[in-house]
């Protein structure tokens, strides 16, 4: 992973003590890619953040969707999402260039 596909903002989430997941696809491309566009964030297990906002810089500019949702019931759908995920795809951790 380079500057080039979200480290600055990666490593600032990093530095404040934030793990952050990057799914790939399940195979090793040129480019990193993964047919997932989920942008999506669960919150101490009951609150979801989701929409077609992309967590960087420049989308406070344009007119994204985001939807805050406060339900542990709907938080748990969205944490057994990314449960799947990480088993079906190759993940990325943080800083740590670690695939699980």
């Amino acid at each position: 992973i380079n500057a080039k596909y979200g480290v600055p903002a990666v490593a600032r989430l990093h530095k404040a003590g934030v793990v952050v997941y990057l799914a790939y696809g399940q195979v090793d491309q040129k480019i990193p890619y993964c047919p997932i566009h989920s942008k999506y964030v669960v919150i101490d297990d009951k609150v979801v953040v989701d929409g077609s906002f992309n967590w960087y810089n420049t989308s406070v500019f344009s007119h994204d969707l985001v939807v805050v949702v406060r339900d542990a019931n709907i938080a748990k759908s969205y944490l057994d999402e990314f449960q799947q995920i990480c088993r079906e795809f190759r993940i990325w951790r943080g800083m740590d260039r670690v695939y699980f």
